[in-house]
C-alpha cells in the first residue's frame, strides 16, 4: 500500500483537482475517529472528523410521486413496497374522465404488481354532506375511496389519503384506513368520505393500483398521488 503526502500551497484563485486511485480502488481514512457506520463530516474550516451516521426516527419518508400529466391515465401504480414499514398515500385533484357513477378505487397485489387481486376486499365507506346528511357502501373487489362522480367538481377531482398496514408479511392481512374529500353538485357541494377495509385472507401484499372503477384518471398537470413509508420494525 502506497502512502501519499500532500502539502501544496496554491496561488489565489488558483483550483486544484485531486484524484485518489480509480474507481475500483479502496479509500482509507483511518484518522479522525473512523469506525464503522460512520459518515465524514466537515466543518466550517472544512477539517473533517468521522461522525455517527443517520438513524431512521420513524418519521415519514416520501418515496415517490406520480403526477397525472397532459394525457389520461388508466391507473397509477406503486409497486416495490417492503416489510418492515407503514405506507400512506396521499392524493390532489385525482379526477375521472368518464365522470359516471364510478369510484374512485384502490387494488393490492401479492405478486410484485404483476396482477392486482379483484376479490377478498373487506370494505366499509361513509360518505358525509355538508347538509349532514350521509350514506354508506361497501366493495368485494376493491378499497373504495368515493362513488357516484357524476355528481362531482371534475376540477377539482378526489384530495385525500390512506394508510396501509401489515405490508409484505403473508402471515398478516392488509389492513386500509383513511379520508377523501372532494367538491360535489349544486345540492351537496361538499362530499367526505371516511373508510376502512382489510383483506379477507393474509397475503404478502407488495404494491397497489390506484384507478376508477371505470373510465380513466383525468390528465392533469396538478394532479398526482405520493408514496411515503415510516419504518416501525
Amino acid at each position: 500500500m502506497s502512502t501519499l503526502f500532500v502539502d501544496t500551497v496554491e496561488p489565489e484563485g488558483a483550483t486544484t483537482v485531486l484524484t485518489l486511485g480509480s474507481a475500483t480502488d479502496t479509500i482509507k481514512i483511518p484518522g479522525g475517529g473512523a469506525g464503522a457506520g460512520k459518515v465524514l463530516t466537515s466543518d466550517a474550516d472544512g477539517d473533517a472528523t468521522w461522525s455517527a451516521g443517520s438513524t431512521d426516527t420513524g418519521g415519514w419518508e416520501m418515496v415517490s410521486r406520480t403526477q397525472v400529466g397532459g394525457v389520461n391515465l388508466a391507473n397509477i401504480d406503486f409497486t416495490g413496497m417492503v416489510a418492515g414499514y407503514q405506507y400512506m398515500y396521499s392524493w390532489n385533484g385525482i379526477a375521472s374522465s368518464n365522470v359516471g357513477a364510478e369510484d374512485f378505487a384502490m387494488q393490492v397485489s401479492t405478486d410484485a404488481g404483476a396482477s392486482y387481486l379483484s376479490s377478498g376486499y373487506l370494505s366499509v365507506c361513509r360518505q358525509y354532506y355538508n347538509t349532514l346528511s350521509s350514506n354508506v357502501f361497501g366493495s368485494t373487489s376493491y378499497f373504495p375511496f368515493s362513488e357516484n362522480q357524476q355528481n362531482s367538481s371534475i376540477a377539482n377531482g378526489n384530495n385525500g389519503f390512506v394508510n396501509l398496514f401489515n405490508i409484505g408479511d403473508a402471515a398478516l392481512q392488509c389492513f386500509m384506513s383513511g379520508t377523501n374529500t372532494q367538491k360535489a353538485d349544486v345540492t351537496n357541494p361538499l362530499r367526505t368520505n371516511s373508510y376502512g377495509g382489510l383483506m379477507s385472507a393474509a397475503g404478502n401484499v407488495t404494491a397497489v393500483r390506484f384507478y376508477f372503477t371505470t373510465g380513466n384518471i383525468l390528465a392533469s398537470t396538478t394532479a398526482y398521488i405520493t408514496q411515503y413509508k415510516q419504518k416501525i420494525t
